[in-house]
């Protein structure tokens, strides 16, 4: 049959070669023309039409999932079903389809389906467990860099804390391609540094990203590049926000430079970080009124230009903080509601400031057994898993340990303060801890031996010297003068200057 169209035989294999999709359509539609069962064309038919997403011209022997001659065209069906939205249906074919497939790549494909349908439907666990799964057990190259670009939107958006494998894997993509990683990498690795507080790291990964943009507009200037270049900028000032405390004259300096950029041509994505960071920076209490109303523009126009559930209840949360900070709490109240009705316990709990408003606003409007009730059913819903759950469950627990402060709650403060230094590994080397729980215990000495085995683990670990002169005295008020005197000496070879460890170890060999 295909001697009879032997011109346009040649033809479609050149379209293949060159990927002219549209005309690849027009010559299959000649040789089905000719043989309606040439299974060549057909599967040419499709994979053109797939890649030029026109799935409502896909043929209904294709749609009904009965054309499946080879591997490509499995993964085709799965990709068609996923491109279509039919979430529920491709999950399936998925599971049933994986062990018909014997191309361990198109296996691979497969599996990404599986990830980025979970990552759709706000799934983001399962969708870090497939890509880190997928990437452990592939070459760490530039060819599947996208694919762990994908694993750290999944942990971002998350919000849980970041698993090991994931930083491991990070490092091994720099150490093994840094010359090749496509910008949105070094971006999307600056996220998620950010996300784990590594602010140096952060930045580090933001200026990869910026020399690949100045490279690419040296060559090509366009208003994609310019655009890169301002949420560079506006990544960096958003961590700085974190990070530092500005005066008013260097906030209204940042808010200038952004109302000048508003005015020029770019995207809405772009304008509403722009007025996240306006709001970040300026004088809440004297701009409330125009803050407010670019929150609420934001929290509009985010669903239009794909912000995520999780991205938006962050811009919502950022109202309510607005809120607070101007004691406006019958709103503030009516926004939580609000909040609690649109989003799943699990998603709003998951956003640590989202907890630590909710727990500022019960205290200040006194309503304290609400505040052990959240605290129950958050402590509840967390359960013992502090890992996956760090950032929300140090917020909870940090803010129940103020309450317990401000009230005198001493015996529930040291739970709390137990609870912080033995299940987070990161706060044994957090000096501010370690000298609160010292002065705690030194207030309360009667409950000092609850206390015992976390003091010995600050003397065995700090180097701090105004930590280990804390706990000094703590041995000196005990009458532990012994131990006293070790410390004190302990500080004295640290730091030779240190007058105070001179003066007290004179006054305890007297």
């Amino acid at each position: 049959q295909k001697d009879k169209v032997a011109p346009s035989y040649r033809e479609l294999a050149e379209a293949i070669n060159n990927d002219q999709d549209e005309l690849i359509v027009k010559l299959a539609d000649q040789f089905l023309h000719v043989n309606a069962d040439d299974n060549e064309a057909k599967h040419c038919k499709v994979v053109a039409l797939l890649k030029l997403s026109k799935f409502d011209q896909l043929p209904d022997y294709f749609k009904s999932g009965k054309f499946m001659p080879n591997d490509m065209l499995r993964y085709a069906y799965g990709y068609y079903l996923y491109k279509t939205q039919k979430y529920e249906e491709c999950l399936a074919y998925i599971k049933s389809g994986l062990g018909k497939i014997d191309d361990n790549s198109l296996k691979q494909a497969l599996l990404l389906l599986d990830a980025q349908i979970k990552y759709r439907t706000n799934k983001y666990a399962e969708s870090v467990d497939i890509y880190i799964k997928i990437l452990s057990n592939t070459e760490l190259n530039e060819d599947n860099v996208e694919i762990m670009v994908n694993l750290v939107n999944s942990v971002i958006l998350w919000g849980k804390k970041v698993p090991d494998a994931v930083l491991k894997l990070a490092d091994g993509f720099i150490n093994q391609n840094q010359n090749d990683l496509i910008r949105e990498f070094y971006f999307n690795l600056s996220l998620l540094y950010a996300h784990c507080s590594d602010y140096q790291s952060s930045r580090k990964m933001l200026n990869f990203f910026k020399k690949i943009v100045e490279a690419e507009a040296a060559e090509d200037a366009t208003l994609e590049s310019d655009n890169d270049l301002l949420i560079y900028q506006l990544q960096l000032d958003y961590i700085n926000s974190l990070q530092y405390e500005y005066t008013e004259e260097e906030s209204e300096e940042r808010v200038k430079i952004y109302q000048s950029r508003l005015e020029q041509r770019i995207e809405e994505q772009y304008k509403i970080l722009i007025k996240n960071n306006l709001v970040c920076y300026r004088d809440k209490q004297k701009d409330f009124t125009d803050s407010l109303r670019k929150l609420d523009e934001i929290i509009q126009k985010a669903p239009s230009v794909k912000y995520t559930k999780a991205q938006i209840l962050n811009f919502q949360v950022n109202k309510l903080i607005l809120y607070i900070t101007r004691n406006k709490y019958h709103e503030s109240i009516k926004l939580i509601d609000e909040i609690e009705s649109k989003y799943t316990q699990d998603e709003y709990f998951s956003n640590e400031k989202f907890i630590a408003s909710k727990f500022f606003l019960l205290f200040r409007t006194k309503k304290y057994k609400e505040i052990e009730i959240l605290y129950s059913q958050l402590l509840s819903i967390f359960g013992d898993n502090y890992d996956l759950n760090s950032k929300a469950l140090l917020t909870t627990i940090l803010m129940n340990a103020e309450i317990n402060r401000i009230f005198n709650q001493q015996k529930s403060l040291m739970g709390n303060l137990r609870v912080l230094y033995t299940k987070y590994s990161r706060m044994k080397q957090c000096d501010p801890l370690h000298a609160f729980i010292v002065t705690t215990v030194s207030n309360n000495l009667n409950l000092a031996s609850d206390f015992q085995d976390i003091i010995e683990d600050i003397l065995s670990n700090s180097k701090n010297p105004q930590v280990l002169s804390l706990v000094a005295e703590l041995f000196i008020r005990t009458k532990n003068y012994e131990k006293a005197i070790k410390i004190y000496q302990k500080i004295y070879d640290l730091d030779a200057n240190n007058m105070k460890a001179l003066e007290r170890l004179a006054y305890l060999y007297s």
